[in-house]
């Protein structure tokens, strides 16, 4: 629901437009009927008897995609973020803050990308997301692949620091591999 609220509120994915309608601003009026529009296509989506049924239920599933909403708009922001800093003039002052924010969504990305795979395992693939995205967007706006790696490094840091609680807690309590062999324990 959150997801659907931001696309349909305007947030776009910007390596994907031509330059030509890389424009972020708009009119007042503008920013009502959008507003109406993601408020509109949000309700659609919670209102599906199918998803208040699933979102009424306690399962894995809910939270999952709950984290996995938030890992995208984490990506939507990364890119947004450079975006803003590719088309203003940065001062040295303005460029640390650009510096801080991008360190601080990195951070949430691997936190969320952490929680998701704590929440379910089949969200093993957002790691390989996060490579994959963080190189389009390096690529479109053409970072050095030392500011790639550094974004990959951080955002890989605080996905481990996130997962490693969980599973050193299931190799601590359950591990029997000394008694039950290395296929069973």
């Amino acid at each position: 629901v959150i997801v659907t609220y931001f696309i349909a509120r305007g947030i776009p994915f910007y390596p994907f437009l031509p330059r030509t309608e890389r424009t972020p601003y708009f009119s007042a009026q503008q920013a009502v009927n959008q507003i109406f529009l993601a408020l509109s296509a949000a309700a659609v989506v919670a209102f599906v008897p199918r998803f208040t049924l699933t979102g009424s239920m306690l399962n894995y599933e809910t939270m999952l995609a709950f984290f996995a909403a938030l890992f995208l708009l984490c990506l939507l922001k990364i890119e947004n973020l450079e975006f803003r800093m590719q088309n203003t003039t940065v001062q040295a002052k303005s460029q640390k803050n650009f510096f801080i924010l991008h360190s601080l969504f990195f951070i949430l990305l691997g936190l969320f990308a952490g929680l998701a795979i704590t929440t379910k395992l089949s969200a093993l693939i957002l790691p390989l997301e996060i490579v994959v995205a963080l190189g389009l967007i390096a690529r479109h706006y053409g970072w050095p692949w030392t500011r790639w790696l550094r974004a990959v490094a951080i955002t890989a840091a605080a996905t481990f620091v996130t997962v490693s609680w969980w599973f050193g807690f299931v190799i601590y309590q359950f591990n029997t591999v000394a008694e039950d062999g290395l296929w069973t324990g």
